[in-house]
Formats: C-alpha cells, structure tokens, sequence
C-alpha cells in the first residue's frame, strides 16, 4: 500500500512550505510523508512559477513561449532534485499537486543570464507607436540576410524564409492595433463599437460593470487569438477601428496561400503539387509587405497626427554643396 494517503494529500498546509527545509536532506529523509511534500513543493515553488506570469502566448501554436529559460517539468526537477532523499510515490505526490496548479511546464523565477533571446524580447516590447514598424523592418532584415548565406538557398530555408516574412506581417499588425487600443481610449471604443465579432456578444443588464472592468483584458486576449494572415477580414475591422483606408491585399493574399501550403501542407498545394519558392520570390514577398506597411504607416500616421521626426542638426551639412 502506498504511503502517501488521501486524507495526508488534502490536509497538508503546502502552500507554507519552507523552501529552507527541502535544502536539509537529513531532515528530509526523517521528515514525515506531509513534510516531505510540502518542503519539496515549497523548494519548487521558490525557483519556478506558474508561465501565465511571465511567457508570452503563442495563439497560433497554443503555447507560452519561454523566453527566460525552460519549460520546466515538475517531475524532472523533483526527480533530480530528491530522488535519492525521498521514495518515488511521494514525489510523485508532489508532482500531482504542481501540476494540478500550472501544468507540466513551469518558468524560472531566476532568469537564465545565457539565454539568447533574453535582449531579443526587450527589443520586441511595443511601447512606442513607431515600434511596430522598426521590429518589422528588422525581421525582414533577418531574412534579407538568411537568405545571402549559403544555408539560406537550400528549398526548405527559402520556403521557411517565406513564411516568416508573412508571419512578420502578421506581428505588425497585432502589435499596432494591440498598441493604439491599448494607448487611445477612443480608438479601443471605436473597435469594440465596430467589431462584428466581439461586439456581438449580449451581457445582462446586471452584469454590465463586472464586464465593463474586465472588458480591455478580453479584448486583448481577442486580438491574440485573432487568425491575422486572414487579410480580407483583417483589413474591413482596421479601417472601422481606426477610421483609415487599409491599402488593398489582393496581392499579399496570393502569398498567404502560398503560407498556408508550406506550413500546412509540407510545400505542396490542395492538388499535391510542389510549390515553388525562390529567393526572389521570397524578396518580393517581402518588396510587398514593405509597400503594404508603408501605406498602412500614412494612414495611421494622418489618423494620429503623427508628425515625421525632426532632422538631425546636422543632417543639412551632407546637402551643402562644398
């Protein structure tokens, strides 16, 4: 019979753990089936953390992203840790219990100072209304440049470089209207006012002020798991959210079908047959994009009154003629 009994599980004070005592294996190896969970939980608990604190959400994949480290299992870091101090049955106990709160996949609360994309992610922060624009251009230069190494010719890095182009598209659009919603609180009415799909929704009249305060982080959460490659849905709910003639999409939505059969189909389209990308194919995709954003920038721009930045002091010294 196992000794880790029901009644020991739903009466243990676990979340008062000292994290202190997991440390100590002498104690631990004599501490008491509660104990023992609750030391080993408090210890977990002082170095990973529920990802909903910290990762960002990846809609299209249904996934945190783990900028900071992991993801990290329970079962592994216990295992690791306190295998050979406490039996198997009991931290597994333990593990049940974690992942019953957060799942299988925890994050740091100590941030790894070696992972890589840890000054990526700050530079990725939108908090500036040309923002969006700049991290754009700077994805498109990273594929610009993938493309001029002798990896990037191969069939598969040019059919990714594509995609990634289109997927880069679709993060300037979330992040400009995530930020303008977020910042104008006339342009965040204006899109629940116009929007088909969210404002549709019928609230009692008794429920009016619990949802009015929590109507911004609904939305918020909408925009994430909006599906942004769909152009022709996408442009209609800018230009009533925003009030700004959204350029047209025609040709870019040529390209997102190209996407959709190189992510979802291994390259080929609904007939089975190869579709063919080049590098120059790729470089007008991305020629597109640029025109696209471009006309997308007036807009916004004029819609904000938005005036261009002043030029450098000493910028006029390159045009004088001597």
């Amino acid at each position: 019979m196992s000794r880790v009994k029901e009644d020991a599980l739903q009466d243990m004070e676990w979340l008062d753990a000292s994290a202190e005592q997991a440390g100590s294996k002498d104690w631990l190896k004599s501490a008491t089936v509660s104990e023992q969970i609750a030391a080993m939980i408090g210890w977990f608990k002082s170095k990973y953390e529920d990802p909903a604190n910290q990762c960002s959400w990846d809609a299209e994949d249904d996934r945190y992203i783990f900028l900071h480290g992991g993801p990290y299992d329970p079962n592994d870091v216990l295992q690791e840790q306190f295998g050979q101090t406490v039996p198997y049955d009991v931290i597994q106990a333990a593990v049940r219990r974690l992942v019953l709160e957060a799942g299988d996949s925890w994050a740091p609360i100590e941030w790894e100072d070696d992972v890589p994309d840890y000054d990526f992610a700050l530079s990725m922060r939108v908090l500036h209304s040309s923002d969006p624009r700049r991290m754009l251009s700077d994805r498109l230069a990273d594929i610009e440049r993938m493309l001029r190494t002798e990896m990037g010719r191969s069939e598969l890095a040019v059919q990714l470089a594509h995609g990634a182009a289109i997927t880069a598209l679709e993060s300037y659009l979330w992040d400009t209207t995530s930020f303008w919603t977020s910042e104008d609180p006339e342009v965040f009415k204006q899109f629940i006012a116009t929007n088909t799909e969210f404002g549709k929704e019928k609230i009692p009249l008794a429920r009016i002020f619990d949802e009015l305060d929590g109507l911004a982080e609904r939305f918020k959460r909408y925009l994430q798991d909006l599906v942004w490659h769909r152009l022709d849905k996408i442009k209609p709910m800018l230009e009533a959210g925003f009030g700004i003639t959204v350029p047209d999409v025609a040709s870019l939505m040529e390209q997102v079908v190209v996407r959709h059969h190189i992510i979802h189909r291994g390259g080929r389209d609904k007939d089975g047959n190869l579709v063919l990308v080049t590098v120059d194919k790729v470089r007008g995709v991305i020629a597109q994009i640029n025109q696209f954003v471009d006309g997308m920038e007036v807009e916004i721009k004029r819609r904000f009154d938005i005036a261009e930045p002043a030029r450098d002091l000493f910028d006029w010294a390159d045009d004088i003629p001597f």
